[in-house]
């Protein structure tokens, strides 16, 4: 009964509806959005944030054919509240970047509207780039170019900072 009570508190606190036999008020679900589909190309600018990226592209696609590794860059307007670690974890997997021997896939994702940024690693490359390298290049790329809403010229950074590492 009491958990029943402190439920629908919640619930009228945070205007969330409840329904019978409820053990989680709906509206404190998680409300993760959908996966973005991965459209064949390397830059996904799902914002409308980087305008002409045919140079990142050309430069990912180099790095493809290479066999160095798959990198993918993905920019959302916003993670609508969950975490862009969760985030960019659930896209890579369902993507399945880089191939499965050598798990080496990348995926750079960019929230302008959340002023977040990931770089999310397979696990063949996380000797090479290391969660904390990765967080450097990402901190400094948001420090020069991000702030200033140049969200190209920190992609492109970042992209730059990764393959420099992996070469």
């Amino acid at each position: 009964m009491k958990k029943a009570i402190a439920l629908l508190c919640l619930a009228v606190v945070c205007g969330c509806e409840v329904k019978s036999g409820s053990t989680v008020p709906q509206g404190l679900v998680s409300a993760s959005s959908s996966t973005p589909a991965d459209d064949g190309t390397y830059v996904i600018d799902n914002a409308g944030a980087l305008g002409d990226v045919s140079g990142l592209e050309s430069e990912l696609s180099q790095l493809n054919s290479a066999g160095i590794a798959q990198l993918k860059v993905l920019v959302v307007p916003s993670l609508n509240g969950e975490a862009i670690e969760d985030f960019a974890q659930r896209v890579a997997h369902k993507w399945a970047l880089g191939t499965a021997k050598k798990d080496n896939g990348i995926l750079v994702v960019l929230a302008p509207n959340d002023r977040k940024v990931r770089v999310q690693v397979g696990y063949g490359l996380e000797g090479t780039l290391t969660d904390q390298y990765c967080g450097e290049v990402s901190r400094a790329a948001a420090k020069k170019y991000f702030k200033n809403k140049n969200y190209l010229g920190g992609t492109t950074e970042i992209v730059h900072q990764l393959v420099a590492r992996l070469k």
